[in-house]
């Protein structure tokens, strides 16, 4: 079998591997092995040279491009969904101590909640942070 063919069944390979794994491994395999391909098509290019130009960028591109690569295609944001309800304004509807939970109404929504200041029923407070299922509030 011809060089060429080779290299293009490595490309091939490599990329349905990537594509089944997503790993962001077979992919760098892949280029390098797109490089080899194009240096045989070139012609005059020795094997060796072609295998190990090939391994180069293949191992450079895992070394220095795959970190940037992840960080690029899986962005995640460290938000919790309570965190959109920080700030946000609700109804004291039971008293608040620093010693007890109280509750308090977010849209239409009642909440334990807990305070490090006294808070009567019908006051006006403010969400500052969301732990487990309380919610932590401060006077308005």
């Amino acid at each position: 079998m011809e060089p060429i063919w080779i290299w293009a069944i490595v490309v091939a390979t490599s990329l349905v591997v990537e594509f089944a794994t997503m790993q962001m491994v077979s992919i760098w395999i892949a280029l390098g092995a797109l490089v080899g391909l194009v240096l045989c098509a070139i012609g005059g290019i020795s094997l060796e040279v072609q295998i190990i130009v090939s391994c180069l960028v293949a191992m450079i591109s895992i070394i220095f491009l795959r970190r940037f690569a992840l960080k690029f295609l899986h962005k995640t944001k460290d938000t919790k969904p309570a965190d959109s309800i920080i700030g946000r304004s609700c109804e004291v509807t039971k008293d608040i101590t620093p010693d007890a939970t109280g509750e308090v109404k977010l849209n239409g929504v009642l909440w334990t909640a807990v305070s490090d200041e006294e808070l009567k029923t019908g006051a006006k407070a403010v969400v500052i942070e969301a732990i487990g299922n309380k919610l932590k509030v401060k006077g308005e």
